[in-house]
Parts: C-alpha cells; sequence; structure tokens
C-alpha cells in the first residue's frame, strides 16, 4: 500500500485535538477511496488524487506546508513565481486539505482559513457522514426570529473555520474560549495591510466586508450564547446612520407643522391626520 506519509494511522473520525497535536497526511489508498466516492466521474477522481499526490510529494511532512507564508498557501496576484507555483499547489489540493482536517488528521491556522477559498466543508462532512451541527443551529436561530436564508451564510462560514482549526467537529462542543479565539483571529485577519490580495472587494468597500464578517462572528455568538456554550452575549453591531440630505425650505416648513398638530393632538387622535 502507498502512503502518502509513514507513520501511526489516521485516528477516528472527529477524533478531538489537544495542543501538542501534529497534522500529519493520511494514507493515498483512504483518500483515493474517498475521491472516487464522492466524484461523478473518473477523470475527476484522478484529478484530485494527482493533486493531493502532487501536493504530498511538494510538502512531505504536512506542518511544512503550515509554516509556509500565506502567500504561498493561498493564490495571490502580487506573488512571486515560487509563491504562486506553491499556493497553485496547494489551491489544487483543497479537497484534499478539507478531508484531512475532517478526518482529524490536520488543524489549520485561522489565516488559511479566512483567506482561502471556497471551503466546501458541509459537502465534504456530508460525503463523510458527518454532522458538523450546522441544521441545529440553523433552526434554532430561525426560533429566535433570524432569516432562514441570512443565518445560513452565517453558520456555514463561522462553523466551518471553527472546525477546521479546532478539530471540535460538532458546533455543540465550541467553547467561549475557542469561540473569543475566533473572534480574535478574524479581526486581525481584517488588519492585515495585505487583505486586499487574498479579497479584492476591500480595497474599495473595507467597510462593507469588516461589517458583514464581524455580524456574521457576532450572530454565532449569539446562538452559542441562547445555547449556553458561551457566559457574554456578544456586542451588537449598529448599522452606521446615514445623513439624511436636507429638505428643501417649502417642504420643510409642512413638514414642521405636521409634527407640531401632531404633538399638539396627542398619539390617538394624530393617527387622523
Amino acid at each position: 500500500m502507498s502512503t502518502f506519509r509513514a507513520g501511526s494511522p489516521a485516528p477516528m473520525v472527529g477524533a478531538q485535538v489537544g495542543p501538542h497535536f501534529i497534522s500529519r497526511h493520511c494514507a493515498e489508498d483512504e483518500y483515493a477511496e474517498f475521491a472516487t466516492g464522492c466524484t461523478r466521474s473518473a477523470g475527476s477522481a484522478r484529478a484530485r488524487i494527482y493533486a493531493a499526490r502532487r501536493f504530498v510529494r511538494r510538502w512531505p511532512d504536512l506542518t511544512g506546508w503550515l509554516a509556509e507564508a500565506l502567500t504561498s498557501r493561498v493564490p495571490t496576484p502580487s506573488a512571486s513565481a515560487s509563491e504562486a507555483a506553491d499556493a497553485a499547489l496547494s489551491r489544487d489540493a483543497l479537497g484534499y486539505l478539507l478531508f484531512l482536517g475532517l478526518r482529524g488528521c490536520a488543524r489549520f491556522d485561522y489565516a488559511w482559513l479566512l483567506a482561502a477559498k471556497p471551503l466546501y466543508v458541509p459537502e465534504v462532512a456530508g460525503w463523510l457522514g458527518i454532522d458538523l451541527g450546522i441544521d441545529q443551529l440553523k433552526n434554532e436561530a430561525a426560533r429566535l426570529g433570524f432569516s432562514r436564508i441570512a443565518i445560513d451564510v452565517t453558520v456555514r462560514w463561522a462553523v466551518t473555520r471553527m472546525v477546521l482549526h479546532t478539530g471540535t467537529v460538532h458546533a455543540s462542543g465550541f467553547t467561549g474560549d475557542q469561540f473569543e479565539e475566533f473572534q480574535a483571529a478574524v479581526q486581525d485577519f481584517l488588519q492585515r495591510v495585505d487583505l486586499p490580495a487574498f479579497h479584492p472587494s476591500t480595497a474599495t468597500k473595507f467597510e462593507q466586508f469588516r461589517k458583514s464578517w464581524t455580524l456574521r462572528v457576532n450572530q454565532l455568538g449569539l446562538l452559542l450564547f441562547h445555547r449556553g456554550q458561551i457566559d457574554a452575549q456578544p456586542r451588537k453591531i449598529m448599522k452606521s446612520i446615514k445623513v439624511r440630505a436636507p429638505t428643501p425650505p417649502q417642504m420643510q416648513a409642512v413638514v414642521d407643522r405636521w409634527l407640531v398638530a401632531r404633538r399638539a393632538l396627542g398619539p390617538g387622535r394624530a393617527q387622523a391626520l
């Protein structure tokens, strides 16, 4: 049997990891079986397996890849030739890396998790038969009044990254410390001077981007708070108040007279105005 890396066998699916956990590769035939079973064509499966094999050949020790600069692990327009080549290998092997994370073989830093895309973890988890707890969170969010469509983006985005960093594969296992680490990591990433290299829209719409990510983190925190998994309710984000353009003088005079009349009539009779 050929292997991606010699060593101890892969742990159980969803195995918890300790502070001294060392990320490692899995057996080639283990990933090959998965890739063959989850793709629609033999050609696609072969491409996935080949991408994983090239990745392992470049980084036989997975900890070496984790120590690389982010520009060598995520494609960026300004990368050097060597960085671009390494980043392309990493991009092509993304499915393999997600597989390692969900199999309990690897844990990933938040910088990579916030820069790499797309992280289709819920789909990979479904193929592996792993329940991430996303549906339960969405159902609880609906009971709290959240829009199902909006909260779906939040939960998938946040849970995916916390799972792959902590090794805790079900959202019910997230702790307050883990959430605080995730929250801090997102804020740190948003302050990177090279943020536009990974998310080009931030070059012109940074504030919108920042609010979107921060809102997602806070919404997850609110759900975990209502579950009793964290002690403090996250601070709500207030939308910025846009300054209204001045009302033309003649129209403003009408508005002022209406307000005076409304206050004189009181709330009950004012409805008739």
